[in-house]
């Protein structure tokens, strides 16, 4: 196995395993649907700023935003 396959791997698999803890840590607590959807009004900073930073980050981001100063120039 080629050495960088094998880092990329194993980021991947801890990637995929802190995203799964930090959901099963946040989702214990929910008891109905309306906690889910707000968190229960209890969100840390941190969580409410990985999500709003994963939501406005998107493809366009890294394509459209180059594309456009590029036009402009």
């Amino acid at each position: 196995m080629d050495s960088r396959l094998a880092i990329d791997s194993a980021v991947l698999l801890l990637y995929f395993v802190l995203i799964i803890a930090v959901g099963l840590y946040m989702g214990r607590k929910e008891e109905n649907l309306k906690d889910f959807a707000l968190g229960g009004r209890r969100m840390p900073w941190w969580a409410v700023l990985a999500s709003l930073i994963a939501a406005e980050t998107t493809a366009a981001t890294f394509f459209g935003t180059p594309g456009e100063g590029f036009t402009f120039r």
